[in-house]
Order: structure tokens, then sequence, then C-alpha cells
């Protein structure tokens, strides 16, 4: 939400020719995720495009810009030794193009479609709005170019939707000026962008079966509270055995390592360096999942952690990722390890 009231308030101020307030929102957006510099390309271009027979004064802005964003990068490679997240390295690449340009589709599917043409025209017609425009594209570009979200609700494309609303409701409102008819029509395409998402006319992505926000919304809760149940049983059974637990690795470590307070290693590698920047997995029988196809099998048998909560070997009806099938194939998996039924996971064969 920070994130896309910055950005949505920089294209406020370039359009209102407040360029100080517009590099300000837009360093705290660039501070606030590293996507900023998407935002700051769109209102930059035109920009230096409009004040082209002032290049000395247009290139204030953009200099004070790039100077913060440079000194922030050089906190980050000194502090934290990289300087972009270590999520950047888990989750960016490894992605089907066409994955991205499904994401991107059902987002558009779920009611943005009915803005579009309103959009273009509010851009044709109004110069002080096509930074928005292009910023609007250049997400779109982005989110396909790294293969969209593993959750389908369209959160990386949130950050143009108030953009794409301002700018489809100023083109209605000249279709309005120009023709009752023509406006009318654009009001309806209004309405439609609004009620599609909130009652539900558009399948949400996750399951082509469910057709309203309430049912998918009931199946995520219904996912999540048996996701925690099974947890909650782990945590039970770990703490009723009374012996100390050194290390747990699982792909899904939130709930679990946040309940029970023990030592975890994510097998995808999103809190975790080693794995995150890991190239040597097999990617053999695994699918390929925005942010869940990292995977190094030496390493995390090399830490030999007390137990491995991933599906049993063979198991068909999970969904299966390069982690879980490059722990498997490894040579020294079974000498290793051996399922416990109880936990549904594994269990160090040295444990007592």
């Amino acid at each position: 939400p920070l994130f896309v009231f910055t950005v949505t308030a920089a294209l406020w101020a370039q359009a209102a020719r407040r360029m100080g307030w517009c590099t300000a929102a837009l360093c705290v957006a660039t501070l606030t995720r590293p996507e900023g510099v998407l935002a700051a390309f769109a209102v930059y271009t035109f920009h230096l495009l409009w004040q082209r027979k002032k290049p000395l004064a247009a290139l204030r802005a953009p200099l004070v810009f790039a100077a913060i964003v440079l000194l922030h990068g050089v906190f980050r490679l000194t502090y934290y030794g990289s300087i972009v997240p270590n999520t950047f390295y888990a989750k960016v690449g490894g992605i089907p193009f066409e994955a991205g340009v499904e994401y991107v589709r059902a987002f558009l599917r779920a009611g943005s479609v009915a803005l579009l043409l309103p959009a273009a025209w509010a851009a044709f017609r109004k110069p002080s709005l096509r930074p928005g425009a292009l910023f609007v594209v250049v997400v779109a570009a982005y989110t396909v170019l790294i293969g969209g979200d593993v959750f389908w609700h369209g959160r990386f494309l949130l950050p143009a939707l108030p953009t794409l609303a301002v700018l489809a409701t100023v083109g209605v409102w000249d279709w309005g000026n120009r023709n009752r008819a023509l406006g009318a029509v654009g009001a309806v395409a209004l309405g439609l962008a609004v009620w599609i998402p909130l009652l539900g006319i558009a399948p949400e992505g996750d399951d082509p079966g469910v057709l309203s926000r309430a049912e998918a919304l009931a199946e995520r809760r219904h996912f999540d509270v048996a996701y925690q149940v099974n947890d909650n049983n782990r945590i039970r059974i770990l703490e009723r055995r009374g012996k100390p637990v050194r290390l747990v690795a699982a792909t899904g470590i939130g709930f679990l390592g946040y309940r029970s307070g023990l030592p975890m290693l994510d097998l995808l590698g999103l809190v975790d360096s080693t794995v995150a920047r890991s190239s040597d997995a097999e990617q053999s029988g695994g699918i390929a999942l925005p942010g869940h196809s990292r995977s190094n099998a030496n390493y995390v048998l090399s830490l030999r952690p007390d137990y491995l909560f991933i599906p049993q070997k063979g198991a068909s009806d999970y969904v299966l990722l390069n982690a879980h099938w490059d722990l498997w194939e490894h040579p020294d998996f079974e000498r290793l390890y051996e399922w416990d039924s109880a936990l549904s996971g594994y269990r160090l064969r040295t444990l007592p």
C-alpha cells in the first residue's frame, strides 16, 4: 500500500507540475520497493522530453533521484552485502514467459480490461497523463518478464491500478463531453470494472471453476486453516516427544517457524542466501512456480536437519517443487531419512 500510494502521488505531482514533490515521492517509492525505478523511468522520460529546451534545469530532479538511489545502494551493499534483496535471487528467473503473460491476462479478465480503451483515449487526449500511461505499460511488461506471481490475484499489477483508473475516468469524462451516448458506454465500462472483481463473474485465477470473489476467499480460508491445523499438529507431536530439535527444513516455514520457535531452514531460499543463489538444481520434475523454483539438495543434506517437512516420495497429490524432487533423487536421501507418518514428513534416521 505504501508503494502504491507513493508512485500514484508521484504521477499526480508531475501532472500538477510539482517536480519537487514528485521526486520526493519517487525516492520514497524506490526506498520502499526497488520497482520504484519503473515509475521514475516513466516520469523522467517525459520530464526530460517536455523540458528539452532547458536541459540543465531539467536534469536537476532526475539527478537528485539518482543520488538518493545511489546512496541507498551503497548502504545496502555495505550493510547487507547485496544491492538487491535476497528474495530477488530466490524469486526471479526460471519461469516460462507464458506464465507472465497469463498472469497479466488474468488481471485484465478480472475487470481491468474494461478500463483499457478509455484510459488509452485519455493518454491520447491529455499529454499530462502520458507518464501514467507509460508507467502502466512498463509495470505490465515488467510483470511479464519476471513471470508473474505464484498467487493469481494481481498484486504485482496493483501499483498501476489507481493510475489506470484515473486515466479511464478522465477518458470517460471526455467521451461524455463529446457525445452523451459514448459517455454512457464509458460509464458502464467503469461500473463493470468495479462490479466484476467485487461481486464476481470472472474466474479468480487459482481455480477456473471459481466464479465469485466470495467463493475464492472461502477456498483460500479453507486452505489456510488446513495448513495451520497440519502445522499445529506437527508442533504438538514434537513437544510430546520431548527431544530438542536442532533444525527443521520445510518449503513453507512462516506459520510453522513462528508458532514453534524452532530453527528453520527454508528449502526455497526466501530467507536463505545459499539456496536463493543456487543454480545446481536438477529441475527435473518440479513445477515451475514463481518464487518456488530454487533448490539445493547438497546444501540441505549437508546441514542434516532433524526433520524434512516435504511430501512422501512418489506422492502425486501435492504441488511438487524442484526442492522436493531434488531431495527425493539425491543418492544420500533415503540413507539419511525415513518417513515419519505421524508428522507427515521425514525424520533423520539417527534420531531416537
